[in-house]
């Protein structure tokens, strides 16, 4: 530590000061003076001392490592996976050394998080050919056949693998960041039927939801509800469902709840838009009356494209319970 010296007692038997840390940290006088945890002295005897670890039974994985644990963990050959982590450890996994099965694996969950850039996403998804089949390789080839298909501009391949690429986006909850990257080559396209259908859900999810709304000509009413939504416009739109009837008076009545005005008159926004959006999250687990009131005061404040944006999320993605 700074300012303490290395005993030369430990220098001489050791031979080297990172031996003798090993000697240090394995002592008593250590642990008594509450300098190292008895949870750690293993863990640091193997990282200091590479014979001694060679030599004596791996250690079990800790059930919430912290950030320099899992460094040495992985800096002694037995690196800890990251999934079930905190997600700041996934941002560990897009380095070269992690494999590449890894690096995707957490740059999806990065990417469901908006965490990172969809391009990152895109340059691992199509970095090779999968290895394999199953699982996050069969996501890698949906993904891949359609990116090439895209980039050809043949409406027909891409009216085929369009939907596999929707069906294996949706399964990872990786709709929003598809649409970030794809919306836009797409509306250009003459599609038509149900890839026509996908690639008006991809657009609605992407920043340009108003300009696809505004030119597209509803095929049902819940495509007409959809527009209502993405316009902000919803006299006369006809909700589909519960969330739908749920949605619409935030755009009809938007306003803010008693609580929330408190908060807003004692110059709390702040914290008043936090607790909206929580209402919003904890609506879709039962009381949907939360969610008219957290979008209603989003609206309130004048953050309309976040509470369209929210919207259309809510009804597309179907992410409740």
């Amino acid at each position: 530590q700074s300012g303490r010296k290395w005993p030369e007692e430990f220098l001489s038997e050791a031979g080297s000061p990172g031996k003798a840390a090993a000697i240090v940290a394995k002592s008593a006088a250590c642990r008594a003076l509450g300098q190292v945890e008895p949870g750690d002295e293993a863990l640091l005897t193997r990282f200091l001392d590479a014979e001694l670890a060679d030599s004596i039974p791996a250690l079990p994985p800790p059930a919430q490592p912290t950030p320099l644990v899992w460094r040495i963990y992985e800096a002694i050959g037995e690196p800890l996976p990251t999934l079930g982590l905190p997600i700041a450890f996934a941002h560990a996994e897009l380095r070269p050394q992690a494999g590449w099965k890894a690096q995707v694996e957490a740059a999806e969950r990065l990417s469901r998080a908006g965490a990172i850039t969809p391009n990152l996403l895109l340059g691992l998804y199509t970095a090779r050919a999968p290895a394999a089949s199953g699982g996050v390789w069969d996501r890698v080839d949906a993904f891949q056949q359609f990116d090439t298909a895209l980039a050809a501009g043949d409406p027909g391949a891409v009216a085929r693998s369009l939907p596999v690429a929707w069906a294996a986006m949706t399964a990872a909850e990786m709709e929003v960041p598809f649409a970030m990257l794809f919306a836009d080559r797409l509306s250009r396209l003459p599609l038509t039927g149900q890839a026509a259908a996908i690639a008006f859900d991809v657009a609605l999810l992407s920043p340009g939801y108003a300009a696809a709304a505004k030119a597209h000509r509803p095929a049902s009413p819940r495509e007409a509800f959809l527009v209502a939504l993405a316009t902000g416009n919803l006299a006369g739109a006809v909700p589909q469902d519960s969330l739908g009837r749920a949605i619409a008076p935030a755009f009809l009545r938007p306003g803010a709840t008693p609580d929330l005005a408190a908060l807003m008159e004692q110059e709390r926004l702040g914290e008043a838009l936090l607790s909206a959006m929580s209402r919003i999250s904890r609506g879709l687990e039962g009381n949907l009356q939360d969610v008219t009131d957290g979008l209603s005061f989003l609206r309130h404040v004048g953050l309309e494209d976040v509470a369209r944006r929210t919207a259309l999320q809510l009804v597309l993605l179907e992410r409740r319970g």
